[in-house]
């Protein structure tokens, strides 16, 4: 069963991107990256939602290209 916090929030992990230690969190809902090392936010991005649902796809499909259709 998936819990509403499970389906708001989504975490990235982009190796060769990003510091090996740190993730990319994406709040659905409110539109909001943020990028999280060692347990504490050191940077945030917020987006419309329109952008948003673009950057999940960018994400979900990292190291690969998103599909046009998926954007």
């Amino acid at each position: 069963m998936t819990t509403a916090t499970e389906t708001r929030f989504k975490s990235y992990v982009l190796r060769g991107i990003l510091p090996d230690e740190d993730t990319l969190q994406l709040n659905i809902e409110r539109g909001v990256l943020s990028q999280i090392h060692a347990g504490k936010i050191v940077e945030q991005q917020i987006f419309s939602f329109g952008e948003t649902w673009i950057v999940k796809s960018l994400f979900e499909n990292y190291p690969d290209y998103s599909p046009y259709e998926d954007i």
